[in-house]
């Protein structure tokens, strides 16, 4: 499992330096960031879920991966539309990608009763989902604060993935 938490602490430090480091002043670059993150996160996360065999969490692993996909692909075909069905679309697929997200990952600590590191680490990831869905529903819907606000999530999401990856397994 720490292999596919590593990997998404990298795919989301990847969507947070594309969001940095151009100007995300169009819900289509957000929509577009967005979109890639979820298909490369979707589909490495099942890949390396099922080829490293790890316990019977690797199935828990696919209803969040089909969720993924499906907000990539909405958020991939919204890039083609008009400016204010973007960041409406860019709005709506981010909070039900971050609420639903939270829901699997409170699911995921509810497996380990609250109570091991692992479950730990899932609780700290669904609020800061959950924190985020939050923001994006009191959040201006501007172009700029949707974009910024997405690259804050993937890089408090990246930074917090990566310590979860690195630290020791037998922590308790």
């Amino acid at each position: 499992m720490r292999i596919v938490i590593g990997y998404r602490a990298l795919i989301a430090l990847i969507a947070t330096l594309i969001i940095t480091f151009t100007r995300p002043d169009l819900a289509a670059l957000a929509l577009a960031v967005f979109a890639g993150f979820g298909f490369l996160h979707a589909i490495g996360s099942v890949v390396l879920g099922f080829t490293r065999k790890v316990q019977n969490r690797t199935v828990a692993v696919l209803p969040q991966a089909a969720v993924t996909l499906v907000a990539s692909t909405v958020a991939l075909l919204a890039i083609q539309t008009g400016s204010d069905f973007q960041i409406a679309t860019l709005r709506t697929t981010v909070i039900a990608y971050l609420l639903l997200t939270a829901t699997f990952e409170f699911y995921m600590a509810w497996l380990g009763n609250f109570k091991n590191v692992e479950a730990r680490e899932h609780t700290i990831a669904a609020s800061l989902a959950t924190l985020f869905a939050l923001i994006y529903l009191a959040l201006n819907p501007e172009p700029l604060n949707a974009a910024g606000f997405l690259g804050a999530y993937f890089a408090l999401s990246a930074v917090h993935q990566a310590v979860w990856a690195a630290s020791p397994t037998k922590a308790d």
